[in-house]
């Protein structure tokens, strides 16, 4: 949960950040590799995957809304794990290894709501060690 004291517009402000930067690489990153690799950015795979993680970022965006409006952000950080395992394992239907990152993601959720952990720790675990594990898991394919 949020730290005793902590403000909870300020926790928002940061993780929007951090968000933000991450969906910029992203897409910088792919954009670089449409490049590289001569296929257009848009692909079928892109439009499809994007097709299945809007819907859970918009009950995402809806709920951190009303969440903070009710007076419980603390439930902001879980919404959002939970919501992006859920938009994960729908985008395992166009790539089949995002929905071991989703089911990693909703281990993770669950596992929050049973035990008393910091939601610093778990937005960390999360959205990093899980996508570097991912990333891993996609490189190894790749060469073997």
């Amino acid at each position: 949960t949020l730290s005793a004291g902590e403000d909870p517009l300020r926790f928002l402000e940061l993780w929007g950040a951090v968000f933000a930067v991450s969906l910029a690489f992203q897409v910088g990153a792919s954009l670089r590799r449409a490049r590289w690799t001569g296929e257009p950015f848009w692909s079928s795979l892109v439009i499809e995957i994007v097709h299945a993680l809007w819907p859970p970022f918009v009950v995402a965006l809806v709920l951190t809304g009303l969440l903070f409006d009710r007076g419980v952000p603390d439930l902001i950080p879980v919404t959002w794990v939970l919501c992006y395992g859920i938009g994960a394992l729908a985008a395992a239907r166009h790539h089949r290894e995002v929905g071991w990152l989703g089911l990693a993601f909703l281990v993770t959720g669950a596992l929050y709501a049973v035990t008393p952990v910091s939601d610093a720790l778990l937005l960390g675990v999360s959205f990093c060690v899980h996508h570097l594990l991912f990333g891993l898991l996609l490189a190894w394919r790749r060469a073997a």
